[in-house]
């Protein structure tokens, strides 16, 4: 997908052959994801000369009773031009156009924000911002840490949103932007004073053919930088993960699970339904899952993702101290004098 094309377009508006040109193989699945109709039909449309060339619309009878019919001739815009040298410029052949191919199709920024809240398990929480193109997108975790998008087309206007965020919002956030293209060493620094985080849409999501978004790293990959750090008695912590760990051994499930679920739920933070994709099952079997983590721990699992890196670290602890104990038995058998004649 050619996420660049956004950082060049001005307005985020233009004519299908304008989008088709630059997305080539994937112009169909986004516009599906977040194009919509624009308002009014546009009066020129460029042709395959060159920038300096487009054709004049003029519109024809209509051939049928309905609007979305109606046909459109395309002339070049060098046939009516007086030439000063004397000699008249090369022209395109004129074309016929429809309203559809004049239409021109521009970014919804509440279908596009809805696709990235749903790829990354946000909460959802659509708001216009009072910044020239720049959207806030949801929130992420427990601490409902701001997630924005923006798309600009030039640098000084990128790095002035990232300032104008920081004084407004006055707290951590995470900023996504078609590209890293204007992720300049001025920007990262003021980012990184603000405890706030900048990625890329273009190496962050995949676009598929069926028109939706896909995320290249878990949520919780992604954004541990903006994991809650707070932290359960260790004990109870303990307790909570040697319960929902010996369920997969107790009491089996042949779909989904119980610590399998509550891995990539509250530690990986994936939502239900990436769950639910990840383990080829409904989005009802995972919330009968999560229903069982509620009841085996005493604690919403919704809240239990607020502790997701101190779960991560007691995992990683015990499988060290398995991978220990196996190297030990293993030395010990080795040294054992062999009874072998």
């Amino acid at each position: 997908m050619n996420w660049s094309f956004l950082e060049s377009l001005p307005g985020l508006t233009a004519v299908p052959a304008i989008w088709r040109k630059h997305l080539a193989g994937d112009f169909e699945a986004f516009k599906f994801l977040c194009l919509q109709l624009g308002d009014e039909p546009a009066l020129s449309l460029p042709c395959s000369l060159g920038t300096s060339c487009s054709y004049h619309i003029i519109p024809v009878a209509e051939q049928s009773s309905g609007l979305r019919h109606q046909l459109f001739h395309g002339l070049c815009q060098r046939s009516t031009q007086h030439p000063e040298s004397g000699t008249w410029p090369p022209t395109c052949p004129p074309i016929q156009l429809t309203l559809a191919d004049i239409t021109p199709l521009e970014l919804s920024w509440t279908r596009l924000a809805r696709s990235i809240s749903k790829a990354f398990g946000l909460n959802s929480k659509f708001s216009a911002l009072s910044i020239p193109h720049t959207v806030q997108v949801g929130t992420w975790s427990a601490d409902a840490v701001p997630v924005i998008l923006t798309i600009q087309t030039e640098r000084h206007h990128f790095r002035q949103v990232v300032c104008e965020l920081i004084a407004r919002l006055r707290q951590r956030f995470i900023l996504f932007a078609p590209t890293s293209e204007f992720f300049d060493a001025l920007c990262q620094e003021l980012i990184l004073a603000a405890n706030a985080g900048l990625f890329s849409l273009d190496i962050a999501l995949t676009l598929t053919q069926s028109g939706t978004l896909l995320a290249t790293k878990t949520p919780g990959e992604l954004f541990a930088k903006f994991v809650p750090e707070e932290k359960l008695p260790e004990d109870a912590a303990l307790r909570a993960f040697a319960v929902l760990k010996s369920m997969d051994t107790d009491q089996p499930m042949r779909k989904a699970p119980v610590f399998t679920v509550f891995r990539l739920y509250c530690m990986e933070n994936l939502s239900a339904e990436q769950v639910a994709k990840r383990l080829h099952c409904s989005k009802a079997t995972i919330l009968n899952r999560t229903a069982i983590i509620r009841e085996k721990t005493g604690t919403d699992p919704e809240n239990l993702r607020a502790y997701s890196a101190q779960f991560t670290r007691i995992e990683q602890s015990l499988s060290d101290s398995r991978a220990h104990r196996t190297r030990s038995q293993s030395a010990a058998e080795d040294s054992e004098p062999s009874t072998e004649e």
